[in-house]
């Protein structure tokens, strides 16, 4: 099953060290980049552990890092954040499910 994923769920597979479960479950998943760099490059300037070991763990598989092609108007002005916006952007392109846990603003 194909799917795109957000930076809470992917922390909380980090943080709990189940990485490993995304790839039974999602053989192809699909990362926003703004969600890569959120879970990963801000993971790694703060010096969270869990990054270097998600940063480790997507480098070993095949999923692509994608950015949406452009992100429709009805997201455009949505109180969400960038992360979620390619998130569903991506997934509505694609047809597929997209799990995002938005933040309160």
């Amino acid at each position: 099953m194909t799917a795109v994923i957000d930076t809470g769920p992917l922390l909380v597979f980090a943080k709990l060290q189940r990485l490993h479960l995304l790839a039974t479950l999602y053989p192809d998943l699909l990362i926003p980049q703004v969600i890569y760099h959120e879970a990963v490059n801000v993971g790694l300037e703060r010096g969270y552990p869990d990054a270097i070991h998600l940063q480790a763990f997507l480098a070993s598989h095949s999923w692509p890092i994608m950015q949406p092609a452009s992100i429709p108007l009805t997201l455009a002005g949505a109180l969400i954040g960038a992360g979620e916006r390619q998130a569903i952007a991506i997934a509505q392109a694609q047809g597929i499910p997209c799990q995002v846990a938005p933040h309160a603003r």
